[in-house]
């Protein structure tokens, strides 16, 4: 009876252990750096996933691709 509590602690001693490593590869996997592009308008550098486009062109802000477009005529 106690070999077979004792197994039992071990299996899922074993499982915790297991779920901890890849829980930890799962977070490193996700913590890559985002890549940076500049602003056409302000020329501030921010997150390309936060990027307002427009044609091959990129915005920090609606603002700033309004006032670009008015700028340069659409």
């Amino acid at each position: 009876m106690l070999k077979l509590f004792l197994l039992i602690l071990f299996g899922i001693y074993i499982y915790y252990v297991i779920r901890k490593k890849r829980k930890i590869k799962q977070n490193t996997a996700g913590s890559q750096l985002d890549e940076l592009v500049k602003c056409e308008n302000c020329g501030i550098y921010f997150s390309k996933k936060k990027a307002i486009r427009y044609k091959n062109l990129f915005f920090c802000s609606k603002k700033c691709k309004k006032q670009y477009e008015d700028k340069v005529g659409r």
